[in-house]
């Protein structure tokens, strides 16, 4: 999970804390970045790699209106998006969730074993 987010203010561009993510809120994803929010591309157009969330083996085209996961790998062109849900409210928290409590479990089954 990235630790900072690119927000779009006016003309300027400040990097924020994940905590400071809220709904609403317009941020840029560069190339080559995890995607930090779910949300709605704004503005420019790219192609995402969803496949560890979704399944699905090839890049997913994103244009204006086009939805974006929190998790997603942005491709090779930069995006402004308008943030849905908090980071800590997407799927991909939910997944990083799930893997924590697994590892967490496992001393337990070790001992168990």
């Amino acid at each position: 999970m990235p630790t900072v987010a690119h927000q779009k203010q006016n003309a300027s561009l400040k990097d924020i804390d994940l905590k400071e993510v809220i709904e609403r809120i317009e941020l840029i994803i560069y190339p080559h970045e995890i995607c930090p929010a779910d949300g709605v591309v704004n503005e420019g157009k790219t192609v995402m790699d969803e496949s560890y969330l979704t399944g699905e083996p090839f890049m997913i085209s994103k244009t204006i209106g086009s939805t974006v996961l929190s998790g997603a790998i942005n491709g090779k062109a930069a995006i402004r998006i308008r943030v849905l849900r908090k980071p800590e409210d997407s799927r991909y928290a939910k997944i990083m969730e799930v893997i924590r409590k697994t590892e967490e479990a496992k001393p337990i089954r070790r001992l168990a074993e």
